[in-house]
């Protein structure tokens, strides 16, 4: 590994570690996700299943707001819902691709993108 993969390793890492706050004051993320990954030490496994078990989460909390707001919408509205969320599942997946031959930092970043993107969608589905 190059001197340069090192430092943009090291970059990547902490904005990881600094990132919780802005997102979480942003997308409603617990404030257990920040704890946990505080208590990480910056070991990479460890973040991910910070990162895992917050997805989980926010996911589990973007299905039922969904729902909740489908519930109230008449059948326009539910089919105008369902095509925004396609879009936006086909944009969140798209913008928050891992590549390929990338290492954990790339994985990191790429599952951190899938969280923040989430929860930042359930808090706006929650404001409808």
């Amino acid at each position: 590994m190059t001197v340069f993969a090192s430092r943009k390793i090291i970059v990547l890492l902490v904005l990881l570690c600094s990132a919780p706050v802005t997102a979480a004051m942003a997308g409603g993320l617990r404030p257990s996700y920040t704890t946990c990954l505080n208590a990480t030490g910056g070991v990479t496994s460890d973040m991910q299943d910070c990162i895992a078990a917050e997805f989980e989460y926010q996911d589990a909390r973007l299905n039922k707001v969904y729902r909740a707001l489908r519930e109230r919408l008449d059948q326009q509205g539910k089919r105008k819902l369902l095509g925004e969320q396609r879009k936006w599942l086909a944009l969140r997946d798209k913008s928050c691709e891992a590549d390929a031959g990338g290492g954990t930092g790339q994985m990191l970043e790429a599952s951190d993108c899938a969280l923040g993107m989430t929860a930042k969608r359930a808090a706006e589905l929650e404001s409808r």
